[in-house]
């Protein structure tokens, strides 16, 4: 007896919580910019030692980018816990290029390329007072690559004489993704934010047994092979975003 009555009250209130804290619903939008991060022996027998490539060469440049647009759809289910979803995208690239000779024979370099839509599923822990929201989330984000993971090198363009490896995309990717970010209330349900993003990638976002290589100028790559061995190759990214977000049924 002592069981059901405990078990009563515990029911008992769960259900005026519920009713006190009906589920708030969020919709909104994020724009970010930012960094990819590779990591792994593989990347770094690949890539080389890029501190001696400057050291070594002159004129050699290193670009990186990555831009992060999503939609956003929050479920507030008690005011400090929301679970964080929506529809993203993602591209990011690396590109390495040098010139020797006075800039008349041009290296082209080393170029990676991530494009893939992305879900993201985490939980949100928040703090909301007059000013707006601060919160931390984590999670997972699932990814589905549009575009094969294309790592390309040529070498000497200007003579004819390149080889270039296109890695197949992997059927889906999945990054553990952490965030903190900071929300100004700027009138009734509306809210404009910043947000730091970092995702750590778990399951690569290549085929490590599918890739295609061309050489010498051919436009149709002629020769099959697997993705160099680059098994310990994982692509992070770092991001920051301007938020939007509105609430429905916010007092």
């Amino acid at each position: 007896m002592k069981l059901n009555k405990l078990l009563y009250i515990i029911v008992a209130l769960i259900v005026v919580n519920t009713s006190a804290y009906a589920l708030d619903i969020s919709l909104g939008g994020a724009f970010g910019v930012g960094l990819p991060i590779f990591r792994g022996l593989d990347y770094k027998k690949r890539m080389g030692n890029v501190g001696l490539l400057k050291e070594t060469f002159p004129n050699f440049k290193k670009t990186t980018f990555a831009i992060v647009p999503q939609v956003d759809l929050m479920l507030e289910f008690i005011p400090f816990l929301a679970l964080e979803t929506g529809l993203g995208f993602k591209y990011s690239t690396l590109n390495y290029s040098d010139s020797i000779q006075d800039g008349d024979i041009k290296t082209g370099g080393k170029i990676v390329t991530r494009s893939e839509f992305f879900i993201p599923v985490m939980l949100r822990s928040q703090f909301e007072y007059k000013l707006g929201v601060t919160y931390i989330s984590a999670g997972v984000k699932l990814g589905i690559p549009v575009s094969d993971y294309l790592l390309q090198e040529n070498e000497y363009p200007t003579l004819n004489n390149k080889k270039i490896i296109i890695a197949k995309a992997s059927v889906f990717t999945l990054d553990i993704a952490f965030a903190l970010g900071q929300e100004f209330k700027i009138a009734n349900s509306h809210y404009l934010g910043v947000r730091v993003g970092y995702d750590m990638n778990v399951l690569r976002p290549y085929a490590t047994s599918a890739g295609v290589v061309a050489e010498s100028g051919d436009t149709v790559p002629s020769e099959a092979e697997t993705m160099l061995d680059d098994t310990d190759w994982f692509q992070d990214n770092f991001a920051v975003a301007l938020t939007y977000r509105y609430t429905f049924n916010r007092k």
